[in-house]
């Protein structure tokens, strides 16, 4: 039997207590989630940092004390229409997202681009303030694009000045201050009505656009919802409380402006109804709740008007429509031509006054009817009433319209608002109004939109 010797071979094995393996296998998941989650934290504020780059405008970047004119979206034709104002706009390219006029230091005026596309930008002077290149015709220019870290102090964004507008629509900022001068004496009449003391206004869209100012200026609380048109095709106005935007009117227009418009309106006024009778002291009241006006042309060439109103007083409405009549008989009467035999032989004729017509009321459907007749038995005036309405009126086929269905306009609960033709007839001002009337005929209205009243167009 062979004896051998067995070697005894020991493994050391160490063997740690289970809480710290848990410990470290906890540490090592909270090291891995620490270093998933930083990373997608800085992921985060790179995305940020991207998409407050790219949600930049160009009012970021311009200083509020020397921006005159700010353009996003411009197109040719929106562009266009400033240029009577803003000269410097001609040199502007539409292709850019957004253009600037801005005052130097030295106050010199220049022209910037804000270009998001850098294949667009001409051949200028150039800078990079992302997402824009910035283009003008000399460094200086570029000198007054805000850096970034002064950007929301300083920039042009504080007064938020897009926000009357639709993001994609053509849209213009500008300073009213910045306004040149005009002789149009319609034109002065708009801007005074629209701007009034604003420091700045906002124009926006092409064909229709609208003009948005910011007013602490309440208008009156909506117009008649429907307007009836008695003289279809012919300039329109209407509104609510005419006595009080008569005499806001007259403080705000310049001396001697508002006299000048005073005075023409009372002799239009006169020489439609009568010459003792006065607009502010006559008319004007029966238009203190709410009125319509419409003028136009006949074939002849004579002028035709309309007047037409409520109140709640009825006796009122028909005292001051029988002192019309008056106005009226005593500013044309009825003239008859006499012819006499002299001598048997001679005839000559004589020009005297007619026998005054009285005419009687008449009824047609509700409406009370009264006439009077001037020379060669015209009709002089005609007006009609019922249930706290009425109509002034020089048109003869107004006795035949009473009872037809007539067109009406909605007013979309407008303060004021009217239609304007292809001229202005017995307008009491020179001019044409310039940039506000260029594209007519034209619709109008003038509301409130938030703290801005606003004037919007809609050619025909």
């Amino acid at each position: 039997m062979v004896k051998g010797t067995m070697t005894s071979v020991q493994l050391s094995v160490h063997c740690y207590p289970m809480a710290q393996v848990s410990l470290w296998r906890k540490n090592g998941i909270i090291a891995a989630a620490t270093l998933s989650a930083a990373t997608v934290v800085v992921a985060l504020i790179s995305l940020a940092i991207q998409v407050s780059v790219e949600t930049r405008t160009a009012a970021d970047f311009l200083p509020a004390d020397a921006t005159l004119v700010l353009t996003q979206n411009p197109t040719v034709a929106h562009l266009e229409r400033l240029t009577a104002w803003f000269p410097s706009l001609r040199e502007a390219d539409s292709k850019a997202n957004t253009i600037a006029l801005v005052r130097l230091p030295n106050g010199n005026v220049r022209l910037l681009h804000f270009y998001r596309d850098t294949a667009t930008v001409s051949d200028r002077a150039t800078r990079q303030f992302p997402p824009f290149t910035v283009s003008a015709s000399d460094e200086a220019a570029l000198g007054v694009v805000i850096p970034s870290n002064e950007r929301v102090s300083k920039s042009l964004r504080t007064l938020s000045p897009f926000r009357s507008c639709d993001a994609d629509e053509p849209c213009t900022f500008f300073r009213v201050g910045e306004l040149p001068e005009t002789t149009d004496e319609t034109e002065m009449f708009v801007r005074t009505v629209l701007l009034q003391d604003a420091p700045y206004a906002t124009l926006g869209g092409e064909r229709s656009w609208h003009l948005d100012v910011p007013s602490k200026i309440a208008l009156p609380f909506g117009g008649p919802p429907t307007v009836t048109r008695y003289l279809p095709e012919g300039f329109l106005f209407y509104g609510r409380q005419f006595d009080k935007a008569w005499a806001s009117l007259l403080t705000k227009l310049p001396s001697p402006r508002n006299q000048l418009f005073q005075a023409r309106t009372e002799q239009t006024t006169a020489e439609m109804i009568g010459p003792a009778l006065s607009f502010q002291f006559d008319l004007l009241p029966l238009l203190r709740r709410d009125g319509v006006l419409e003028l136009r042309q006949d074939a002849s060439g004579a002028l035709l008007f309309a007047v037409q109103g409520t109140l709640s007083d009825n006796q009122e409405i028909s005292d001051r429509l029988d002192r019309f009549h008056a106005f009226a008989r005593a500013g044309a009467p009825p003239l008859q031509v006499e012819r006499r035999l002299f001598d048997e032989q001679f005839t000559y004729e004589n020009l005297r006054l007619a026998e005054t017509e009285e005419f009687e009321p008449i009824h047609i459907g509700e409406w009370e009817v009264l006439q009077t007749m001037g020379t060669n038995n015209v009709m002089r005036l005609v007006t009609a009433q019922r249930a706290g309405r009425f109509i002034v009126s020089n048109d003869p086929l107004l006795l035949t319209r009473l009872g037809t269905d007539l067109d009406t306009i909605h007013t979309a609960g407008a303060a004021f608002g009217g239609r304007i033709g292809s001229d202005l007839p017995l307008w009491p001002l020179n001019g044409s109004g310039g940039l506000f009337f260029a594209q007519r005929p034209l619709r109008w209205l003038l509301t409130e939109r938030g703290a801005y009243r606003s004037f919007r167009v809609e050619p025909e």
